[in-house]
């Protein structure tokens, strides 16, 4: 990948076992100081349990109009003007969220093997295959997309530095599509039906001649990734995590800093840094802001007829069900799940009551918001030090711009015996 390396040099990712032990450190710090603002989620519970102990806060935020909910969610510099303690939040997420792009190779110059794909999935191919070109380390011979879809990344690479590319992926018809893909290219791609997080399945590949690639691995793909190059099948990973919830629970970290941190990771924790909508178009928005307040309207129905004031989880309603109106979405809901509902509703006061709690949920979720970042990037360094404290060297930064997608971090490592010394 030599010929390649015409580098942008980082600006500041984390490098090394001391220097992302000290981030993760600063970060569990100050998620454990800030427990009370994050604990409890508004669709599920109001008021939130921080809002006595910060009523100018909590009146600030509920007296927000929707358009200037909406503006602060896409950008949170406007929160600074709210009362304490969001502005003192806002500055300690600021700082320890601060991290640069991983080094990337100069692809400019050669052909697109990715002119099928467009728009932020294009642009998070095209980044992520330039910065594995610098990470790759000299004398690799074989480069495996892990839980590859159609192979677009490893297709990318490959054309670029000529590598073999060997993808995994579990869905056959995604292999055969990306068989016909790179014919039309030149890239040097293979493809193997498998379930990457079956281990019994892994293909028996040269050890310390091998690199692994994967563009949002979600939740277990990352781990069984890990894995896969801890126990010898690869001598370097590039790894961009996502979906973070999508573990088996209880969830126990990685690392050994990280499972002496003291923090409690259930499902909406794990959940937390991927609930935004930087790039959803605004139609996306929009309905997914009625589906919120009929969701809420039908869970206060729930309550009016329980008796309870708690939340029911309930499975999101299949895809169809809000074209009916929101009594048909109720009384479709409650057919499915058992559901009793009171004797008499009247369906347009319970929707406009659905859409005022939607409403409560977006302003006071801003504060529980501003703690996605630093959630994730702790999720993230956690994973990369299960490779440092085995020697690895390892990096961790970003890998494309945030407009790309928000889920803009990776894991770069290399196995000790290929670092040139």
């Amino acid at each position: 990948m030599g010929e390649l390396a015409h580098l942008r040099p980082p600006i500041a990712p984390l490098v090394g076992r001391e220097g992302l032990e000290a981030r993760l450190a600063a970060l569990t710090g100050l998620l454990l100081r800030a427990e009370p603002l994050w604990q409890g989620r508004p669709f599920e519970v109001l008021p939130l349990p921080w809002e006595a102990d910060h009523r100018a806060l909590s009146a600030w935020l509920r007296a927000l109009p929707r358009a200037r909910i909406e503006a602060l969610h896409a950008d949170p510099a406007g929160l600074r003007d709210a009362p304490e303690p969001l502005p003192r939040l806002l500055a300690e997420v600021a700082r320890l969220s601060v991290l640069g792009p991983l080094p990337a190779a100069d692809l400019t110059e050669l052909p697109d093997p990715v002119d099928r794909v467009t728009g932020r999935k294009r642009a998070q191919v095209q980044s992520l295959a330039a910065v594995a070109a610098a990470a790759l380390p000299e004398g690799t011979e074989l480069l495996v997309d892990w839980c590859c879809g159609k192979g677009h990344l490893g297709r990318t690479i490959s054309a670029a530095s000529g590598l073999v590319t060997l993808g995994l992926e579990r869905n056959p018809e995604l292999c055969h599509t990306g068989r016909d893909l790179a014919a039309s290219t030149d890239a040097r791609c293979a493809f193997l039906p498998i379930d990457v997080l079956d281990a019994t399945r892994w293909p028996a590949i040269p050890p310390l001649r091998t690199g692994v690639v994967a563009l949002h691995a979600c939740g277990a793909l990352t781990d069984a990734a890990t894995t896969f190059a801890l126990e010898g099948h690869a001598r370097a990973v590039l790894l961009a995590p996502c979906c973070f919830h999508a573990v088996p629970l209880p969830f126990a970290p990685r690392s050994t800093p990280g499972r002496a941190a003291g923090l409690v990771w259930d499902a909406a924790a794990l959940r937390l840094p991927t609930l935004e909508e930087v790039v959803a178009p605004p139609a996306v928005r929009l309905r997914r802001r009625q589906e919120r307040a009929w969701r809420l309207g039908l869970d206060l129905l729930l309550r009016e007829s329980t008796g309870a004031d708690r939340y029911t989880p309930l499975p999101p309603a299949p895809r169809g069900w809000h074209l009916g109106g929101f009594r048909a979405f109720v009384e479709g809901m409650a057919a499915a799940h058992a559901l009793t509902l009171p004797p008499r509703w009247d369906p347009t006061r319970a929707e406009a009551a659905g859409h005022a709690r939607e409403h409560l949920v977006a302003a006071l979720g801003l504060v529980r918001g501003q703690l996605r970042r630093p959630f994730e990037l702790w999720l993230v360094i956690d994973r990369a030090l299960r490779l440092a404290e085995a020697g690895w060297e390892v990096r961790v930064g970003t890998f494309c711009a945030r407009s790309a997608t928000p889920r803009n971090l990776a894991i770069a490592a290399v196995h000790p015996a290929a670092v040139p010394r």
